[in-house]
């Protein structure tokens, strides 16, 4: 829950300019369906570990004011959760394997999963062996992850399906092509769709949907 409560933070509360945010704990509950008590414990988690910097203290009416900070070494937090918990990795950490979103549920994933590692192309050029990495945000685009989604590839046509079941048009119409490699791929915040019982990564990909829907 910690790790789902700090990725709303960073995606649904924080300016990505300076990364501070005030969140209300009441807000942040609602919007991960959870206790405020148990916001209350994960934000003291997260500002033991050093992930967040308390900058102002609570007044009457008014919430802390917060800023994203990065530890030196990662804290020992796995240590203090139960071993389901601590069974899961970072979403930073996910990326390069399975290409597929973190799970953020309290269920880890099984390993050897049946995901598609190497989607197949039509043309000759695979794809890149690392290609989801963190971006500099730029304009309005909702989340800094980003992966290279082949245009004849299977993950292509899983992100088809995701987007119809949404009620969103198809990439052919709202797609966002990145050139690479003398190839041409779908710009995409993972290279397969979420989970549909990771909820915190089925809303990002929602904004970043709307958010290609727009700029078509």
């Amino acid at each position: 829950m910690t790790r789902l409560i700090a990725h709303a933070l960073g995606f649904g509360f924080a300016n990505w300019d300076n990364g501070e945010c005030r969140p209300g704990h009441a807000a942040i509950a609602e919007d991960c369906g959870t206790s405020i008590r148990t916001v209350e414990r994960s934000m003291a988690e997260l500002e033991r570990g050093g992930w967040v910097v308390r900058i102002g203290r609570e007044a009457p009416g008014l919430s802390a004011l917060i800023r994203f900070s990065f530890p030196e070494r990662p804290p020992e937090m796995a240590a203090e959760r139960p071993p389901e918990m601590a069974a899961e990795r970072p979403p930073e950490m996910a990326g390069d394997e399975d290409q597929r979103p973190p799970n953020l549920s309290s269920t880890p994933a099984k390993s050897g999963g049946t995901y598609k590692e190497e989607p197949k192309l039509n043309h000759k050029t695979r794809l890149p062996l690392h290609a989801t990495r963190v971006t500099v945000p730029g304009g309005a685009r909702p989340t800094p992850l980003q992966a290279l989604v082949g245009i004849n590839s299977e993950a292509r046509a899983d992100w088809d399906e995701w987007l119809r079941s949404h009620g969103f048009p198809t990439l052919d119409k709202i797609g966002q092509h990145i050139p690479h490699a003398g190839a041409v791929y779908f710009d995409m915040p993972w290279r397969y769709p979420p989970r549909a019982d990771d909820e915190a990564s089925t809303r990002t990909a929602g904004r970043f949907a709307e958010w290609l829907r727009i700029r078509a």
